[in-house]
């Protein structure tokens, strides 16, 4: 009898660089330099996972002439991530971007820092003892089996207003935070919500909106029940806007084109041999040991930030024009002696300078969060955070306050050893006890599985020989085995 028992486990975190060189006609400032990343495909290797990602590399500068030019230039990437991939069945990889840097101006040479994290699916178990013509003693464990989501690709739609009119649409990301999932038969639906970062061209001047675009899917999953939990992985690839004048500024139509990935995961209770005999051979019984999961936990909060961080060469800003999607460049989870989230919050803003002169700054804002809810899980711990509703002020022209929403999500779960009966050898027959009448005392713990292989009798029979017997046993307890003359 094999029992199943797989399990997700995290990918340690990679951490790497990409370099690139990107030529930008006539340039003679740049005025903002981001990066976005997303996984395309992860193959399987006995000592390494080789992740295919496509890096998208968004320069917006001016020209000699004055006029304001978009540049992108979008490649495939390959990184190998070292791992031991015994077992491992699939993968479900994020690609995050992190920070970048860059050197020059026409002929510029970019660095993006990024990093790579996810879980692998697991496939384990263990084989344990056929019944047969044995008296067994079962435990009961909890099982899980885990299965790949079918990927799929689904547009979303969302409409919303905006104060102040827009002009041409120079760039469009999302940050994706997922509120709820559930799902009945086959069908599950996904609650989220989309904070988009848009920077426009409007009346000459580069400006920025942001925008929250709450979304619903449904999608249909075969193999997936009312109680499955699913483990996914929701990526923009995509941002799409689409704008009508208003009296009060615009319309906006958000369009968003999702990648859809991930596992899930159901559970049975199944029962294993802990102990067993024969009523009428001698047998030597072999017993092993196995890990399985245990208790998983799921713990998500929704915490707010704010820090003043002051610019180093800047005095006298005057405007805060447009501000790129966040990203937290560094974040850690600290169980001890209280659990603790640090990291840092990265955004990069386009200043306008007392003057009319326009400057690129990237701020950095640290967090530290005390978390009031207890994390019960200790290992294979995950950490994720998506940030939203990012609000900029500018202070006395020398420094920034930034705030926003953290939607963390940290999830683990525990290992346990279970000891199993594996084999069984016989020796042969059983001497027969003739005696009339068997007494068993009762020890310390003692089960009436135990007097009865003790006895070499089974349950059924001995509660029938003994009706004033209460259950559980106490030790001390006598039961008695009669034998027909």
């Amino acid at each position: 009898m094999y029992i199943k028992c797989d399990k997700l486990q995290n990918l340690t975190p990679c951490q790497f660089y990409e370099s690139k060189e990107i030529y930008l006609e006539n340039a003679t400032k740049i005025l903002s330099l981001c990066a976005e990343a997303r996984t395309i495909e992860c193959d399987i290797h006995s000592n390494e996972i080789r992740v295919k990602y496509l890096l998208t590399i968004k320069a917006i500068y001016q020209t000699e002439d004055g006029l304001v030019e978009l540049k992108e230039d979008v490649s495939e990437q390959t990184n190998a991530i070292r791992c031991s991939c015994v077992n491992v069945q699939g993968v479900l990889i994020d690609t995050i971007v992190t920070g970048v840097e860059y050197h020059g101006l026409t002929k510029i040479k970019v660095r993006v820092m990024l990093e790579q994290k996810g879980v692998m699916q697991i496939s384990g178990g263990f084989s344990s003892l056929e019944g047969g013509e044995l008296v067994t003693k079962n435990a009961t464990l909890k099982a899980t089996t885990i299965a790949p989501l079918r990927g799929t690709e689904c547009v979303v739609t969302s409409n919303v207003s905006c104060k102040h009119k827009l002009g041409k649409i120079l760039t469009a990301c999302a940050n994706i935070c997922v509120k709820n999932v559930s799902q009945a038969t086959d069908i599950w639906e996904i609650d989220g919500e989309a904070t988009v970062y848009a920077t426009h061209l409007f009346g000459g001047e580069i400006l920025g909106e942001t925008f929250l675009a709450p979304f619903h899917l449904e999608l249909q999953e075969e193999g997936v029940s009312e109680s499955s939990k699913i483990a996914h992985l929701l990526k923009p690839l995509s941002v799409s806007i689409v704008t009508t004048e208003s009296d009060d500024g615009a319309e906006v139509e958000v369009e968003l084109l999702l990648s859809v990935g991930g596992y899930y995961l159901d559970s049975a209770e199944v029962e294993y041999p802990i102990d067993a005999y024969s009523k009428t051979k001698e047998v030597v019984l072999k017993k092993a040991d196995a890990v399985v999961p245990d208790s998983s936990c799921c713990v998500k909060v929704d915490e707010r930030f704010s820090e003043v961080v002051p610019f180093e060469s800047i005095t006298d800003a005057e405007e805060i024009l447009c501000i790129s999607a966040p990203y937290v460049g560094a974040s850690s989870l600290s169980l001890t002696p209280d659990a603790t989230i640090q990291g840092i919050v990265c955004l990069e803003a386009l200043l306008k300078l007392d003057g009319g002169a326009l400057e690129r700054v990237v701020t950095e804002v640290p967090f530290s969060i005390a978390l009031r809810e207890k994390i019960e899980c200790t290992d294979n711990l995950s950490l994720d955070i998506k940030v939203s509703n990012i609000n900029c002020r500018l202070r006395y022209g020398s420094a920034v306050e930034v705030s926003g929403n953290l939607a963390i999500t940290i999830e683990g779960y525990t290992e346990k050893v279970i000891s199993y009966l594996e084999d069984v050898e016989e020796l042969g027959e059983r001497i027969k006890n003739d005696s009339v009448i068997s007494v068993y005392l009762v020890g310390e713990g003692e089960t009436l599985f135990d007097c009865a292989k003790a006895l070499r009798s089974d349950e059924e029979e001995l509660l029938q020989l003994n009706p004033d017997l209460s259950l559980p046993l106490k030790a001390g307890d006598k039961v008695l085995l009669y034998h027909p003359l």
